[in-house]
């Protein structure tokens, strides 16, 4: 969410518990097992948490040249980038 930096400038401050963003990182960590966080395990937390059907993630970074990586994931669980 975009917004101001301060309640009441016209933009609104997401407000995630210590105790939510624990449970969150459990699920990523769990989803990664024993390899680096990538990518394909935040969609798949994603998918966990939010008990959709499917989610798809774009990270564009900033450098040069720019770049877009790309990751989607459906239940049953299976990978497309």
């Amino acid at each position: 969410m975009r917004g101001g930096d301060e309640a009441g400038q016209g933009g609104c401050r997401p407000v995630v518990t210590v105790d939510r963003r624990v449970q969150l990182w459990g699920v990523l960590v769990g989803h990664a097992g024993d390899v680096e966080v990538a990518l394909e395990h935040v969609a798949a937390a994603i998918l966990t948490v939010a008990g959709v059907t499917g989610v798809a993630v774009t990270v564009r970074l900033p450098a040069t040249p720019r770049e877009a990586v790309y990751a989607a994931i459906g239940w049953p669980l299976s990978w497309r980038s």
